[in-house]
């Protein structure tokens, strides 16, 4: 800790001074592309704009801000919480410490999802997430299901998730891309939200990992890591009671350990989601 307010104090001192983007990238002391990112992020610009304006001074704001991100990329912070934005199937969703990072192997759980609803074009479907986090799958879904040749007619989409911060994060980017209207966001544990309800497809990527190896992880929130003492205790939980909440011709897609993504229909058998 004595370190890190070393380390404050000596920035405050260094960025008390007027510098150009060049120098900034210079001195920074960090990694040269996680620099450029945020850097790009203060500036509202891409990388190509900071090579070609090298000279150009930031103003104090900036310099203020830049001093904030590098502390906290000193500090270890995964750059999607310093710049508050993490790309995930070609959309740039928000997020910050109240939910998980999206990892891109996570996207298999949308191409698949997408392959489901393309196959039963033209019937109705409802289709279910749980444990949302950002949003990621399930707005990523409403997003591409809405642009041709896909279609969001007769589809409805409800989330939910345990946390109240995850929920507003993920309203705030289904608003974000245009699709709120599409998607109903329910608080509560894994299918209570939704008690009673079947639906055509359930989507799930609840946390996985054992608790010893979670607690390794930092700065990413625990409640969306730990799977229990050997990590597949959601999963356990969720493939005990599907059931109760799948139609007989419906599709259960999750997540488990190391990203590995696996479909199952009603009898619990590993099908392909097209």
């Amino acid at each position: 800790m004595k370190t890190l307010d070393h380390m404050d104090k000596f920035l405050k001192i260094q960025y008390s001074i007027v510098m150009t983007i060049g120098q900034v990238l210079e001195n920074s002391n960090i990694g040269h592309l996680e620099s450029m990112v945020m850097l790009s992020r203060i500036l509202k610009q891409d990388k190509s704009y900071l090579s070609a304006h090298a000279e150009q001074e930031l103003t104090p704001d900036q310099l203020n801000k830049w001093h904030e991100m590098r502390v906290q990329a000193h500090a270890g912070i995964p750059m999607a919480y310093i710049i508050n934005e993490k790309e995930f199937y070609g959309l740039t969703f928000f997020v910050d410490q109240r939910v998980l990072i999206p990892r891109p192997e996570t996207e298999t759980i949308v191409d698949q999802a997408l392959a489901y609803c393309d196959k039963r074009n033209g019937r109705s479907l409802k289709i279910l997430e749980l444990g949302c986090g950002s949003g990621a799958v399930i707005v990523s879904l409403a997003h591409t299901l809405q642009t041709p040749p896909h279609t969001t007619d007769g589809i409805s989409l409800v989330a939910t998730d345990i946390s109240k911060g995850a929920l507003e994060i993920a309203r705030k980017n289904a608003e974000t891309f245009g699709v709120n209207n599409l998607i109903e966001f329910k608080q509560g544990d894994m299918f209570e939200p939704v008690f009673g309800v079947k639906f055509d497809l359930i989507l799930a990527n609840l946390p996985y990992l054992p608790t010893e190896e979670a607690l390794l992880n930092r700065h990413e929130p625990h409640t969306a890591l730990v799977g229990g003492f050997e990590g597949d205790e959601m999963n356990n939980q969720l493939l005990n009671s599907y059931k109760d909440y799948l139609t007989q011709e419906g599709l259960v897609i999750y997540e488990g350990y190391n990203g590995a993504v696996t479909s199952c229909n009603y009898n619990g058998e590993s099908v392909t989601a097209s």
